[in-house]
C-alpha cells in the first residue's frame, strides 16, 4: 500500500506553502495600511502612526530600546542606523531575561563582520535566530506596545524614513507578518566558524 518517495517533493510542497502564507501576510499588511490611510482624518486614529526622518530616526530607536520589558521580535535587513557590528544593547537585554526572536535576511549575514560580530554573540547570549533569503520590511516589534518599520536596503535610498506604529489593525498585521516569516525561516545553527555558517545558510536560502 505504501512506497517511499524522495523527500524533495515534500520539501518543495512545504516551501511553496510557507511562501504562499508569507505573501498572504504581506498583502494583509498592505491592506491594513491602506485602511489606515483611508481613515487617517478620523480623530480615533490620531497618534497611532508617526513618520520619522533624518537624524531623529536614531534617537527614536534608542529611546524605544530603553523601554523594552519583555520581548523583541525583529525582521533584520540592511541598512543599519548604528555604526559597528556589536549589539551591546541587545546583549544587556538578554542578560536581563528579555526574549529576542530575529529573522535575518541573507543580505544581513553577508555584511562584513555582521555574522561574527553581532549575530553569533547574541545567539550565544540567548537570541533565537532564523534566516530568510529576503525579508519584506525592516521591522522591530517591542513587547506588544510599538512596532518600528523602515525600508530594506533596496528602497532605502529612495525613501529613508522610519514608521512608528502603535497598537491598531496595522500593528496586528505587522505582528502576523513577523510570525509567518518566523515559521517560514530556516534556523541558524552556528558551527563556530562564521564563514562556514554564512555559506551554509546562503546555500539553503537559495535552494528554497
Amino acid at each position: 500500500r505504501y512506497a517511499p518517495v524522495s523527500p524533495e517533493a515534500g520539501l518543495k510542497v512545504m516551501t511553496a506553502r510557507r511562501e504562499s502564507e508569507l505573501n498572504a501576510a504581506m498583502v494583509a499588511t498592505l491592506n491594513a495600511y491602506a485602511d489606515f490611510r483611508r481613515s487617517r482624518l478620523s480623530p480615533s486614529t490620531d497618534h497611532l502612526v508617526d513618520v520619522v526622518t533624518g537624524p531623529a530616526m536614531l534617537e527614536r530607536v534608542e529611546q524605544a530600546e530603553r523601554n523594552i520589558h519583555h520581548e523583541v521580535r525583529r525582521l533584520d535587513s540592511p541598512p543599519y542606523y548604528m555604526t559597528g557590528t556589536s549589539n551591546d544593547t541587545e546583549l544587556e537585554h538578554l542578560a536581563e531575561g528579555i526574549r529576542y526572536r530575529v529573522v535575518y535576511s541573507q543580505s544581513s549575514l553577508e555584511q562584513e563582520g555582521y555574522l561574527d560580530g553581532n549575530v553569533l554573540p547574541c545567539m550565544k547570549a540567548g537570541e533565537q535566530a532564523r534566516v530568510l533569503h529576503d525579508v519584506p520590511v525592516k521591522l522591530s516589534i517591542m513587547d506588544d506596545t510599538m512596532a518600528m518599520v523602515s525600508l530594506p536596503i533596496g528602497e532605502a535610498s529612495v525613501n529613508r524614513s522610519l514608521l512608528i506604529v502603535r497598537p491598531s489593525s496595522l500593528f496586528s498585521a505587522l505582528v502576523g507578518l513577523f510570525e509567518l516569516a518566523w515559521r517560514a525561516a530556516l534556523p541558524i545553527m552556528p558551527s563556530g566558524d562564521a564563514r562556514s555558517e554564512e555559506r551554509r545558510v546562503g546555500k539553503e536560502c537559495r535552494s528554497r
